[in-house]
């Protein structure tokens, strides 16, 4: 939790922003929590989005612990740069796996890869059980 914690607070902005999920796959939550009951569906993806004057941040938590999952994502409303790079910051692991030779004993790590912004719309994948911010750089208005 400090991990996903730390990657929060070093990617974000300050600003809130409303997000429309379509089609996300779902799936049966049969625990209970205390004496609340189960949840009917659970989306295998959480999503929230921020912003500041410059970045738009995606933060993205995949649930599905064996597929990768694939985001159609469509920024038209918020004026991300075409033809800029966006990053994103990945933090997976091996739960409780055994650490094989040569790898750390963390149970998990941050990795960060850039990509192409082509359009308003594009798409990102989630690696199985991870946590993700994908930030896209912002149009920024020139100063007069």
């Amino acid at each position: 939790s400090g991990q996903v914690t730390m990657l929060y607070s070093q990617h974000h902005g300050s600003q809130r922003l409303a997000v429309d999920v379509e089609n996300m796959p779902r799936y049966d939550q049969p625990y209970r929590m205390g004496g609340n009951g189960p949840a009917r569906e659970v989306a295998y993806v959480d999503l929230l989005a921020t912003r500041d004057q410059r970045t738009l941040y995606l933060h993205a938590i995949n649930r599905h612990f064996r597929r990768a999952m694939i985001l159609d994502i469509d920024v038209s409303a918020f004026g991300v740069a075409a033809g800029k790079t966006g990053l994103m910051h990945v933090l997976e692991g091996r739960l409780a796996r055994t650490p094989v030779p040569g790898e750390p004993l963390a149970p998990g790590k941050i990795r960060t890869n850039t990509f192409p912004i082509s359009g308003q719309r594009f798409e990102v994948h989630l690696p199985e059980r991870s946590v993700t911010v994908v930030e896209m750089p912002l149009k920024v208005a020139s100063a007069r």
